[in-house]
Formats: C-alpha cells, structure tokens, sequence
C-alpha cells in the first residue's frame, strides 16, 4: 500500500506544477492572388485568405472559370507553406486541374510554367491585410 501511495505521488506533484502556457496563434489575413497566364488569355483571380483555414474562390474570365483552393499553414522558417489548386473549367464536366505547393514570403512573387504544346504560367503573390479589412 504505502509502494503504490509512493509511485503516485510524482503523478500527483507534475499536475500541481505550474505548466506552460499554450500560445495560441491567431490566423493571419493575405490578399492571394494568382495570375493564369494561358496563350489565350491572361486572369487575375485574387481572394483573401487566412492562415491555417482552407479556402475555396471561383470566378469566370474570359468565358472560362477559374477555381482555386487549398490551405495556406502558419508561418514558419520566415514563410508560409501553401498547398494550392487551380482548376481551368473549359465546360461543366472538362477541366485541367494543377496543384502546386510553395513555401512563399509575402510580397514576393512565385512563378511556376509548364509546358503542354504551349506555354502556360502561373504566379503567385501573397499579401499582408489586417484582419479587418
């Protein structure tokens, strides 16, 4: 009996200890805005985004709609991982779908291109708002 009492006393003493508080990280707010760069046509789809939230924004240019979505994590190592999706609808049941993931610093701009008989390019910008804007 006074074994078991023992062994639990250092159980009973770390619950007392004063413990370190958790930190709690509020979403940050970016403007993100993705140029389509195709030979027909150039867009701009831009939305605003918060950290560590998923996002989802569509919008028609040119007879086309664009989607894009995904999730842009905490910031860490001095920039912000983004996965990213970007949907080209040419109809309701055709689309050319990419994914990209980058690790962006906000104001700087991430080029991607790909090459399909032409070429296409996508850059990427984040930018810093205040949360209530």
């Amino acid at each position: 009996m006074r074994l078991a009492a023992l062994s639990f006393l250092p159980l009973c003493l770390w619950a007392l200890a004063p413990q370190p508080a958790l930190r709690s990280v509020s979403p940050e707010a970016f403007l993100l805005k993705v140029t389509v760069i195709d030979p027909a046509a150039t867009a701009d789809i831009q939305t605003r985004i918060l950290s560590g939230k998923a996002f989802e924004f569509s919008e028609t240019r040119n007879g086309s709609r664009i989607t894009i979505k995904g999730e842009l994590a905490a910031k860490r190592k001095g920039s912000y991982h983004l996965l990213l999706t970007v949907v080209d609808w040419a109809d309701a049941k055709t689309n050319g779908t990419e994914h990209y993931e980058v690790d962006l610093a906000p104001g700087a701009p991430e080029r991607r291109a790909f090459v399909s008989s032409f070429v296409f390019q996508r850059i990427i910008l984040l930018t810093r708002v205040s949360v209530g804007e």
